[in-house]
């Protein structure tokens, strides 16, 4: 069985300036890394900007509906 889990990045934000001199908040490169944790809260982790890796499997069943632009 595979590993299941929820991952959150935890790199920092930076500003970053670009030549046209705008600015954005992106992450620190350097410091990019998962942690993994129990359950998500969109709202509060990161500031409500969080960065989720979800980890699953795809279970070996059928589908419970087909839709005829799918297939």
């Amino acid at each position: 069985m595979a590993h299941r889990g929820i991952l959150r990045q935890t790199a920092p934000f930076v500003e970053r300036t670009f030549d046209s001199g705008g600015k954005m908040r992106v992450r620190d490169e350097s410091k990019l890394g998962y942690e993994e944790i129990l359950r998500t809260s969109a709202w509060t982790d990161g500031g409500g900007h969080a960065e989720y890796l979800l980890r699953c499997e795809l279970l070996d069943a059928p589908a419970k509906r087909e839709s005829a632009t799918s297939l």
